[in-house]
């Protein structure tokens, strides 16, 4: 029985009969788009039992791979980030090529923006993350972009594009420091606590008791 051919292999006919004179061309297909960076041997096996025939004709493949840039979004609009505090994103970026990928570069336009790393080296089929920081310096829009280089050979530099509105941040308040009732046995008093927000971004908060 004939082995299944690897994956990069394809023979268009599997087989056929011959006339006295006849011949065939099969095409052999090579698909390196499975391939990463290397060098592949195979082999082409013709079996034929009238008469006896076990002929094999070896295979070798070259794969010069290509890495393909991808990152999980192109951007983000932000509500709003606080002035004086870091605020970080995480970026991942994904090589969906078949030879390693080589980011040279990650460039922020804007001066309050910051990345961990400004270089990856990315094998094919995996992914790391970059995480850009936000700490901005005066009230007002904030926008700008990321740059990423990189060696993909159709798409050397992809942009991640970034929006927010840097603010004041929050400063609560409690207006009411301490709640004192007296009661009768089976009466009920409702209490008022007032919780404020005297700063400049949006404050959340939640509320409980306990003993």
């Amino acid at each position: 029985e004939t082995p299944p051919a690897p994956e990069w292999i394809s023979i268009e006919a599997p087989g056929s009969v011959l006339s006295p004179g006849q011949s065939h061309t099969i095409n052999i297909n090579l698909d390196a788009s499975v391939l990463i960076d290397g060098t592949y041997t195979g082999n082409v096996l013709i079996n034929g039992n009238r008469p006896f025939l076990n002929k094999i004709v070896p295979l070798t493949v070259t794969a010069v791979g290509a890495p393909d840039i991808s990152i999980d979004n192109t951007g983000i609009v932000l509500d709003e980030v606080w002035l004086g505090q870091q605020f970080g994103l995480y970026i991942r970026v994904k090589n969906t090529g078949t030879a390693f990928l080589n980011v040279t570069d990650i460039v922020p336009t804007h001066p309050d923006v910051s990345v961990s790393t400004s270089t990856l080296i990315i094998p094919p089929g995996e992914e790391k993350s970059v995480i850009v920081y936000f700490l901005p310096t005066q009230e007002g829009f904030l926008q700008g972009e990321v740059t990423f280089y990189s060696n993909d050979p159709d798409e050397d530099l992809v942009t991640w594009s970034f929006s927010a509105n840097a603010v004041n941040p929050p400063v609560p308040e409690i207006v009411q420091n301490h709640i004192t009732a007296d009661l009768f046995s089976g009466d009920s008093v409702v209490e008022f606590i007032t919780v404020k927000n005297s700063g400049g971004g949006t404050m959340l908060y939640d509320i409980g008791s306990d003993d």
